[in-house]
């Protein structure tokens, strides 16, 4: 979870995919895109991209979201091995 209140932000982004739980605002990219923010809306981001973050939320006075971060290196997942069950055969 995170939380940003009333104003503007500049930040350098990491990967991450964010859903907005509340609040209103706007993010804007150096290439001239920009995004409305509110409840329910999903956005990517890239890891390197700048962005100028401008939340108005006069009611709650804070967008939160929660995210979810794609790791540098992936994590090795350990193997499930299972021995075979008396008298049962292979195959």
């Amino acid at each position: 979870m995170w939380a940003l209140t009333v104003g503007t932000v500049r930040d350098v982004e990491v990967d991450e995919v964010f859903v907005v739980l509340e609040g209103d605002a706007t993010v804007r990219f150096e290439t001239g895109e920009s995004v409305d923010l509110a409840p329910g809306v999903v956005v990517r981001l890239r890891a390197g991209e700048r962005t100028e973050w401008e939340v108005r939320s006069p009611a709650a006075e804070t967008l939160r979201g929660g995210r979810l971060r794609r790791r540098a290196r992936p994590t090795a997942l350990p193997v499930c091995r299972t021995k075979p069950r008396a008298g049962s055969r292979p195959g």
